[in-house]
């Protein structure tokens, strides 16, 4: 059993306390206040001493601060471990993500520490800046970590925005805790070449309900650039949910899944763009890495506003089952998010307003990349302004992948080579069986590129400046090749699209290795040409052909 210190031992150690009966069993006893007077690192009135004596009590236990100090402990403080506690350092708990903390604690004297360990239930901090410690800046592990509540802190962020690394990252969730609510926190900054730092990890197996929500995540208060690793990590079969966080300038990525098992989703979360609309890069902005399974990017009226990263979203390393719905891939709102309000507050509804006076910042290299043996990938109903490409397949082991009703177009301010590149893979389906499935594109070199690749369908597109109707914001609508059969496609089916505005060709097919492809069905306008066997632009008619009349050009043919 815990060792209990007498009620007037406490009061001789400065706590001050509610009036409690005598009678009244545990489960009744109402809440300890602690007062922390003293930035020292030990000794009566220090937030050392503060946690010792709320973990020997009984109830819950708040622990709050006398004045503006920074605390710089020279070992581990002790981990909450008992029921209930909670560190406030705003008087009134209320705190945003742009409020700067008036308490801070600082971890360079620390040793291999984390700046605070919670293993008990219950537990609540808010509004601490916490810089500097080898290890995490806050910590919420095991079992026993349930109902936690992280709120208004700046992790990783001095009070001038410059960056002091957690460098085992800023905050963790880890070894089976759960239902914990991380909000409105300033995170940035945990990311150091000694070891890998991100803003947020949640890991293990049994660690589940995870609310990760209102964050900003690797930007400073002045908008410079404060780098985690990875924004957000989830790993090892953990689930969280991931809602309206704004994250910047992460060096592998903004928000990254591994080896998840759990339906995770991802909605509302500006990634690559910073609240006031300002350009905040990561790496990639969305990973789904290594075994992950069964994550949604996006919803009806929830997708997530991801631009200007280099790559935005990829899919890889045999992750699977993930849909990818309803975002805005390249395309930033007019209309900034109110800095002055929690950005949890403030989400509103994208509409097909907002998509007409959208900016484009396309994701540089890539809107979609879905590679390496990825399988079952479903990308429906987005709206992406393209930077080099819009989305990527390839890799022969990728499959089962399903490219509907998208709206996808090169930027003015780029060129364009592909709206959609299909490079390897099997069972690749741009479009499907009827019209709503198919996609609207235009604004590239490229409409289709598709090589090999085995059984692809392309049906009931709509390609091409002229055709493309569903693009809805502002584009470049010029496309020299509508949609392009390489090298090794076998058995593809070309069908039922409407292709007008193609300035080289509707449809081409080139490569010898190419076999056994149907191009049937479809509905042509004002292309140079409709199908062109070769690439090769109009070509007369052999000697030994016939035929003489209005199709004299063998690549003229009416099907």
């Amino acid at each position: 059993m815990r060792t209990r210190l007498s009620l007037l031992a406490l009061l001789l150690l400065g706590l001050t306390f509610l009036p409690l009966s005598d009678a009244l069993p545990v489960s009744a006893q109402g809440t300890h206040d602690g007062l922390v007077t003293s930035d020292a690192d030990s000794g009566t009135g220090t937030l050392r001493w503060a946690i010792e004596a709320a973990n020997q009590s009984d109830g819950s236990d708040r622990i709050a601060f006398a004045r503006a100090m920074t605390i710089r402990p020279h070992s581990a403080l002790p981990p909450l471990d008992d029921r209930g506690i909670s560190i406030v350092a705003n008087s009134n708990g209320d705190v945003s993500v742009d409020d700067e903390p008036t308490i801070w604690l600082d971890g360079a004297s620390a040793g291999d520490a984390a700046g605070l360990e919670v293993l008990s239930s219950d537990a609540e901090i808010v509004g601490l800046g916490i810089v500097g410690f080898e290890r995490y800046g806050i910590g919420v592990i095991g079992a026993e970590a349930t109902d936690a509540v992280i709120r208004g802190n700046w992790i990783g962020l001095q009070t001038d925005g410059s960056v002091s690394a957690n460098r085992l990252s800023g905050i963790a969730i880890l070894a089976g805790a759960s239902q914990v609510e991380i909000r409105n926190n300033r995170i940035g900054g945990n990311s150091s070449q000694r070891r890998t730092g991100h803003g947020i990890v949640v890991g293990g197996g049994d660690t589940q309900g995870v609310s990760i929500q209102g964050n900003v995540i690797g930007i400073a208060p002045d908008g410079s650039p404060a780098p985690n690793d990875d924004g957000i990590l989830i790993v090892d079969s953990a689930h969280a949910s991931v809602r309206d966080n704004t994250i910047g300038h992460s060096k592998v990525a903004g928000i990254e899944l591994r080896e998840t098992r759990e339906s995770i989703e991802l909605l509302h979360n500006w990634i690559g763009i910073a609240r006031d609309g300002s350009a905040a890069a990561n790496n990639i902005g969305v990973f789904l890495g290594p075994a992950s399974a069964g994550a949604t990017i996006g919803g009806d009226r929830a997708g997530n506003v991801i631009a200007g990263n280099r790559v935005g979203i990829a899919v890889e390393q045999g992750a699977r089952e993930a849909i990818i719905t309803g975002n805005w891939i390249g395309l930033v709102p007019h209309e900034p998010i109110d800095p002055e309000f929690p950005l949890s507050d403030t989400w509103r509804q994208l509409s097909g307003y907002d998509l007409v006076l959208a900016r484009s910042v396309p994701n540089r290299e890539r809107g979609i990349s879905i590679i390496l043996g990825a399988a079952q990938i479903q990308v429906r109903g987005n709206q992406i302004s393209a930077g080099d490409f819009g989305v990527v397949v390839d890799h022969e082991e990728t499959s089962q992948i399903s490219l509907t009703a998208n709206a996808i177009a090169g930027s003015r301010s780029t060129r364009t080579e592909a709206t959609i590149d299909i490079r390897a893979g099997t069972e690749i389906n741009v479009g499907g069986g009827e019209p709503a499935l198919g996609n609207h594109i235009c604004g590239a070199e490229y409409g289709v590129r598709v090589a090999q690749t085995e059984q692809p369908r392309v049906e009931h597109n709509a390609i091409g400046g002229n055709a493309a109707v569903g693009v809805r914001f502002d584009s470049d609508n010029q496309m020299d090749w509508g949609v392009r059969l390489n090298d090794g496609v076998r058995e593809a089916r070309v069908q039922r699209n409407l292709i007008a505005g193609a300035s080289r060709a509707a449809i081409s097919v080139v490569g010898g290795d190419s076999q056994d492809n149907r191009l049937s069905l479809n509905t042509y306008g004002a292309n140079g040409i409709d199908i062109d066997l070769g690439a090769d632009g109009p070509t007369a008619n052999d000697e030994r052909d016939r035929d003489r009349g209005p199709n004299g050009l063998l690549n003229h043919p009416v099907i």
